[in-house]
């Protein structure tokens, strides 16, 4: 995307000083919609993706439980999760359970990710972006998931 550009990995203890950088951020007239460019949300992924496995199969729809979590648990998700794979071939995975690296690895693999509102799904970000499902409590009116997804050309 960047002609005469590199990705330099700089390791978390090192200090660096350069003369020029190139970071990718958001339109001056986008500030605080908290949309992410599609052209950045590649370069995101690219950059993270430098130098990941490739998996040897796909995730038709994967769903990231939050049940070893301490926050955003469902209260009947092994009711939902039931109802969810009769009609689909969903794979759940807890992401606490996995480094960094196997999260990226597993979600190149992934076509429609699922679960509940959460960090956990910035990894639309890494996926084969062929869908996000956001699960929401009653009152929430957050769109950031969405939002992100859009960015990615993601439905």
């Amino acid at each position: 995307m960047f002609p005469n550009s590199q990705v330099v990995r700089q390791p978390l203890d090192e200090w660096w000083r350069v003369s020029e950088a190139l970071v990718p951020s958001q339109a001056p007239y986008l500030v605080g919609s908290g949309y992410l460019h599609p052209d950045v949300a590649d370069f995101v992924r690219d950059v993270n993706m430098v130098d990941t496995a490739t998996p040897s199969s796909v995730i038709p729809c994967l769903y990231v439980s939050r049940a070893e979590s301490r926050q955003r648990r469902l209260g009947d998700e092994d009711s939902l999760l039931r109802k969810l794979t009769e009609r689909f071939p969903i794979t759940v995975v807890h992401l606490e359970d996995l480094t960094v690296a196997e999260q990226l690895v597993l979600m190149k693999s992934v076509e429609v990710l699922i679960g509940p509102y959460g960090a956990g799904l910035t990894h639309v970000l890494f996926t084969k972006r062929k869908g996000l499902v956001e699960l929401h409590n009653g009152d929430s009116k957050e769109t950031h998931f969405a939002t992100l997804a859009l960015g990615c050309r993601c439905p």
